[in-house]
């Protein structure tokens, strides 16, 4: 599918994925290895009035400086581009628990022990439990859009 066509209320699942941002890196394991993280997540495809929407549900005031996403012309209703940089994303809002989490290094999976240690060393994540929010998801990590 894509990214172009999806609309805005369009139910999405994607695999997300994502190199490892290590929290400490003293005797760190892995430093120096390919570690990455592929999640799949389920979300409702969000057009570019639903961030003001969600703010205010949640009731959140928006603070009236220029917001740092903004929609990406021509690219479909649900993608957002960064307003300084240009990385561009889709929106949506999360609704479900993001799938458990899979581990690679160096392209090959995670053993249980690799796993363990890997979030050993990771910062603490509330990525599973963090409940309907608007989201930005960077394109160019995604994959299989269905």
């Amino acid at each position: 599918m894509k990214v172009s066509e999806i609309k805005a209320g369009q139910r999405i699942t994607v695999k997300y994925s994502s190199p490892i941002t290590w929290a400490r890196k003293t005797g760190n394991p892995f430093l120096g290895q390919e570690v990455v993280k592929e999640s799949v997540v389920a979300f409702t495809a969000a057009g570019a009035e639903t961030y003001e929407r969600q703010m205010e549900k949640q009731g959140k005031e928006l603070s009236g400086k220029p917001c740092w996403h903004r929609p990406a012309t021509g690219q479909g209703p649900c993608v957002r581009e960064h307003a300084g940089n240009g990385t561009v994303y889709l929106a949506g809002i999360n609704h479900d628990k993001v799938s458990e989490s899979r581990y690679f290094v160096n392209g090959a999976p995670a053993s249980p022990e690799q796993v363990k240690e890997i979030r050993r060393w990771t910062k603490p994540s509330n990525e599973g439990e963090r409940g309907t929010d608007f989201r930005l998801w960077t394109i160019e990590k995604l994959a299989n859009a269905s």
